[in-house]
């Protein structure tokens, strides 16, 4: 039989293979792990200080140099490495420096002079791009790798092999375990009853039961009735509190914040029990990942929700509600080439199903909701004047079709 591995080829033949199978239990098998491969590296994070406007704007510069190197990351603060970049024009060229500086290295400073700005641009570029890609495979030479451990052998199972008894012999067998003491359980009265003796007198006639009083007579005990509170007709009642809520779908991750809600009912003993509700709430997703920079999102709305009727008792109750937002969503980038900031409007329809639990004067709410936004805007980090096909690009969130709720919290009710 033939086996292929990685390193070669080898046969076996099938009596060596017989042989190795009966080998004893009490040796287990060792499986080694595979060499780890280490992460690579972050790209590396870039500051640039622009002094060349004679040739533009920095942001045209480092676009330059994002089509030489893949392992750079354009930041504002917390940079490993600063590039002061100085251009001044000569009376018939340009002469373009770059400067690289970073925590606990010298600097180190390039120099070129050309004849034009495309020219002097794209050689500084292709300089930064060199050193940064240095930078880089340093970084990830510095890296640890992991080292690849190998499982321990699982341990065999001890098999137990009585010696076999010679021909004179008498094997010996184990004496069964000794059942366990059970106390004696003495028959029940109606089991085994007793037999009668003969000359035993026999039992007394059962007494005639007595006679009930007459009915002129009252009883000497009263019995006590408890009586149901009646229910009061139609009144209005007047409930506020707090919640903290979870809302998913208006950001790349679910947004936590808070709310206010304010509610007139009017009670009723009826399922027709309508009420009014209006709310405040705010959420915020802060420091969100994307696209190698972070975006914050904040939704500030009021809600306002119509229940027109009440399921259950007044005490423990469920409401299904449409509802209506109306705010606005604010979106900032940060650790980015260009930070920005956007708010938008807000408005939403829904609905909502709020369960309710009353304990006197106080009042636990659970409450889930369901929303579509009428306004779903796209988020993507790049360049604000982009038209068409290419503002599709680099894309990160859409605010989705619908966004979903659930708040948890307490509150007073006045009735």
């Amino acid at each position: 039989m033939q086996v292929r591995s990685g390193f070669g080829r080898w046969s076996a033949p099938l009596g060596r293979i017989r042989r190795a199978a009966c080998v004893p239990l009490g040796f287990g098998a060792l499986w080694l792990a595979g060499p780890a491969r280490a992460a690579p590296p972050d790209p590396v994070l870039t500051r640039i200080e622009w002094h060349g406007g004679v040739c533009g704007p920095s942001r045209g510069f480092a676009e330059r140099v994002a089509r030489r190197t893949d392992r750079v990351r354009f930041v504002e603060r917390k940079e490993g490495l600063r590039l002061r970049v100085d251009i001044e024009q000569r009376a018939d060229a340009f002469d373009a420096t770059v400067t690289f500086s970073g925590a606990g290295r010298p600097a180190v400073k390039r120099s070129i002079t050309s004849p034009d700005c495309d020219d002097a641009l794209d050689a500084l570029a292709l300089v930064v791009a060199i050193g940064i890609d240095e930078r880089w495979r340093e970084a990830a030479a510095a890296k640890p790798r992991p080292v690849a451990r190998a499982r321990r052998p699982a341990p065999a199972a001890a098999a137990v092999v009585a010696p076999a008894a010679g021909p004179g012999d008498v094997a010996e067998l184990p004496e069964p375990p000794e059942p366990p003491a059970t106390e004696a359980v003495p028959p029940a009265a109606e089991d085994v009853a007793p037999a009668p003796a003969a000359d035993a007198a026999p039992p007394p006639a059962p007494a005639e039961p007595a006679a009930p009083p007459p009915a002129s007579v009252p009883s000497a005990v009263p019995v006590a009735t408890e009586r149901a509170p009646a229910e009061g007709g139609a009144h209005f009642s007047w409930a506020g509190g707090l919640e903290a809520q979870l809302l998913g779908g208006a950001a790349p991750e679910p947004m936590l914040g808070g709310r206010l809600w304010l509610r007139a009912g009017w009670e009723r003993a009826s399922v027709w029990a309508p009420a009014l509700g209006v709310s405040f709430s705010h959420e915020r997703l802060g420091d969100s990942p994307q696209l190698g920079s972070q975006a914050d999102f904040a939704l500030s709305a009021a809600g306002l929700d119509l229940c027109p009727l009440r399921l259950g008792s007044p005490n423990l109750h469920l409401r299904p509600c449409a509802a209506v937002g109306l705010g606005q969503l604010r979106v900032s980038g940060h650790d980015t080439f260009r930070a920005h900031a956007e708010t938008r409007p807000w408005l939403s329809l829904g609905g909502e199903a709020q369960a309710v639990a009353l304990l006197h004067s106080l009042a636990l709410r659970v409450v889930l909701g369901v929303s579509h936004p009428l306004v779903r805007d796209s988020y993507r980090f790049g360049p604000s004047d982009c038209v068409g096909v290419e503002c599709e690009d680099g894309v990160f969130h859409r605010v989705a079709s619908m966004v979903w709720s659930l708040g948890v919290g307490a509150g007073l009710c006045f009735r």
